[in-house]
């Protein structure tokens, strides 16, 4: 999964990276063993972190996360399955995922994808005031 994300500086100055096979689901509705969960979510923090931090510190942004599936969820879950990954990105850039001033967190999905090609997108988008 790691091995073939990639990281995309576009010309209008945002950044685009990409993670094949990254699969999130909907953890208000999942159930299973919680060490699997953990499992998933470590993976997802982990992953997400060694693929950003190439990327260094950054002004103030819209991190966008787009989840491509063959399913919808809906939009209270989006968020909460983005959690780990989120924290990935944090962890990565050294910042606290909770200043909304400096970083504003914005959760959508495409659906449409192949079963079994599921993959997470992640844009930087730069603003003026983080907003």
């Amino acid at each position: 999964m790691a091995s073939k994300a990639r990281v995309e500086h576009l010309p209008d100055g945002m950044i685009r990276v990409v993670i094949p096979g990254m699969r999130i689901v909907s953890e208000s509705n999942v159930r299973e063993h919680w060490s699997k969960s953990h499992k998933r979510h470590s993976n997802q923090r982990w992953i997400t972190a060694q693929i950003v931090r190439g990327v260094g510190r950054l002004p103030p942004v819209r991190v966008v996360l787009v989840y491509h599936s063959s399913r919808k969820m809906d939009q209270g879950n989006i968020a909460i399955a983005f959690k780990h990954v989120q924290d990935g990105i944090a962890d990565a850039l050294g910042v606290d995922d909770g200043d909304d001033d400096y970083y504003q967190w914005v959760y959508q999905q495409q659906v449409g994808t192949p079963l079994g090609k599921s993959f997470v997108e992640i844009l930087f988008v730069p603003t003026k005031q983080g907003k």
